[in-house]
């Protein structure tokens, strides 16, 4: 019995130490493995934030290409208008200027009209670049 409690003795700190370091390794092991799970979640994450920077960006600038597309029709339109009354004003005789400004007024809707439709293409070309923006988000 002396003898059992004489290795009990010397083993029990060797088991003891082979135990801590065993402890020690499958913790740092499992450490690491959450350290990586971690890393790539977090770049997931940036990735998946990166893209989303994009989509508002892209958003913002069709947001802006409607209002920048509508303005310019309109001042397209005003220049338009402006230089017909100007030469409409420029006839020497008040009739001929009378009837100039009657006709040029009557042809008001289809001025509108043609705008109108100038606009209609353009944001038909920005729905195709939001259909376009809708498919690569379905590949993503």
């Amino acid at each position: 019995m002396e003898t059992f409690v004489q290795w009990a003795t010397i083993l029990s700190p060797i088991i003891a130490v082979l135990i801590a370091v065993w402890t020690v390794r499958s913790s740092a092991m499992s450490t690491a493995k959450q350290i990586l799970t971690m890393q790539q979640n977090t770049e997931k994450e940036i990735k998946e934030l990166k893209n989303l920077a994009k989509l508002e960006i892209e958003a913002l600038s069709l947001k802006l290409d409607v209002e920048l597309i509508q303005k310019q029709i309109e001042a397209q339109q005003a220049d338009e208008e402006r230089k017909a009354l100007s030469q409409i004003m420029s006839y020497n005789q008040l009739t001929f200027q009378e009837m100039a400004l009657k006709s040029y007024q009557s042809r008001q809707p289809e001025r509108n009209h043609k705008y109108m439709q100038a606009y209609i293409r353009e944001l038909n070309r920005i729905s195709s670049r939001i259909a376009q923006i809708k498919e690569n988000l379905k590949e993503s």
